[in-house]
């Protein structure tokens, strides 16, 4: 994947309700996890060296941890909207400003009206857009960033209400891509762990393909 340094902008993007949930009314996107592996590197010739299998670069390392903070994001997402007697706070160690404000007003809204979750959402391509560790501000107001656009396959969600009935809009869209923002305030002290999703925006471009679409069967 081709690095790229990102404007100080990308911070402002803003996060919107994923194309893919389906749910009818107020409902929010069904994202929920999956741990996909990245499509393995091709085998190296037997008179080349082998690969390094760890990042080396402060920038390589930085997208490897954000981008195991977007699965773990969509995976915390999958089982608080599954258990709706499950603490919102594991929240806070997956996302963070407009991410995390969303995410709570989605659960509320959702556990208010008696709706939970069913299957889990499959993470099918993670692609890097870029990354940006210069963006530090002692402040806290700033904050080093990671740049990812995820497809994510929801064909085995459902959301249902307490009578498991289904309030999932019938013909919505089983797979889309959406750019998320990862950025570290604790970077100094925690460059792993330290990754949250800040925003989330909503992609318009052709679903990715999965095993489950039309042409991955065909």
């Amino acid at each position: 994947m081709r690095i790229r340094r990102l404007s100080v902008a990308i911070a402002a993007a803003v996060i919107t309700t994923t194309a893919v949930a389906g749910c009818t009314g107020s409902a929010s996107p069904a994202p929920t996890p999956a741990t996909h592996p990245a499509s393995p590197r091709p085998s190296p010739s037997t008179d080349s060296p082998s690969p390094d299998p760890f990042p080396t670069s402060d920038s390589e390392r930085a997208a490897a941890n954000a981008e195991a903070a977007v699965r773990d994001y969509y995976a915390v997402i999958d089982e608080l909207r599954s258990d709706p007697a499950r603490n919102v706070s594991a929240l806070d160690g997956v996302a963070t400003s407009i991410a995390l404000s969303s995410r709570q007003r989605q659960l509320e809204r959702e556990r208010g009206q008696g709706w939970h979750q069913t299957g889990k959402t499959v993470v099918v391509t993670v692609d890097l857009k870029g990354v940006d560790l210069s963006n530090t501000d002692p402040s806290g107001t700033a904050a080093p960033l990671v740049q990812l656009d995820v497809c994510i396959d929801i064909s085995g969600v459902d959301v249902v209400d307490k009578n498991g009935s289904s309030v999932a809009a019938s013909g919505h869209p089983t797979t889309g891509w959406e750019r998320q923002t990862v950025i570290n305030h604790d970077w100094a002290k925690n460059p792993v762990g330290g990754w949250r999703v800040s925003t989330s925006e909503t992609l318009g471009q052709q679903p990715c393909e999965t095993d489950s679409s039309p042409m991955a069967s065909s």
